[in-house]
């Protein structure tokens, strides 16, 4: 009795086989055993789209066996068939990057729940229970004394408390010149206009 994976695999193979054919006869294809370049193209294409999913390990096996078969009666390039076989290939390394991943994370699963299980979890009511698990927590003081600790001034006063600052007076700005007559006459000339005077 043949294993579920071999029936699998002989039912995909025979999938695939029977598109071939199938394809082949729709061309009207004299003989099947050698068709014409144009046959055989368009019954490849048949093939290839009957090829099984690259979803389950089943299904690589299958779709790896079809190429095989495919490539034996001439119903895959063999420039085709690296591309096909590339992509089982790519399948398989990526199912066990996933698998390792997996396995990686219910190892690391089993470990935290190890930890936490080991751990006794803390009373919230405390040794003595009552009163003292209602409490706030002591906050210890600050270690620096309360002398080290600069005073900041308030704002707007920091320069009339500060002894190190010279006290300046607020300037007003300097008023503009009015403009010269003579750079007034060039900038016009130079804009093509001029003023008569």
């Amino acid at each position: 009795m043949p294993v579920a994976d071999e029936i699998t695999i002989n039912s995909a193979v025979q999938r695939c086989v029977n598109a071939w054919r199938e394809a082949l006869t729709r061309k009207n294809c004299k003989d099947p055993v050698d068709p014409g370049v144009w046959e055989r193209d368009y019954a490849g294409k048949a093939y290839r789209k009957a090829l099984p999913w690259l979803s389950t390990p089943d299904n690589v096996d299958a779709f790896i066996a079809c190429v095989a078969q495919g490539l034996a009666i001439g119903a895959i390039d063999p420039s085709h068939a690296t591309k096909l076989l590339y992509a089982a290939q790519v399948a398989i390394t990526s199912r066990r990057g996933r698998l390792q991943a997996d396995k990686e994370a219910r190892a690391e699963t089993a470990d935290r729940a190890k930890k936490e299980a080991s751990t006794p979890t803390p009373s919230p009511l405390g040794k003595s229970g009552g009163e003292a698990a209602v409490a706030a927590p002591q906050v210890p003081s600050s270690p620096l004394s309360q002398s080290r600790v600069p005073k900041v001034p308030a704002v707007g006063t920091w320069e009339t408390t500060n002894p190190t600052l010279p006290t300046v007076q607020p300037q007003v700005p300097p008023t503009p010149l009015p403009p010269r007559k003579e750079d007034t006459d060039a900038a016009l000339a130079a804009g093509g206009l001029r003023i008569r005077a």
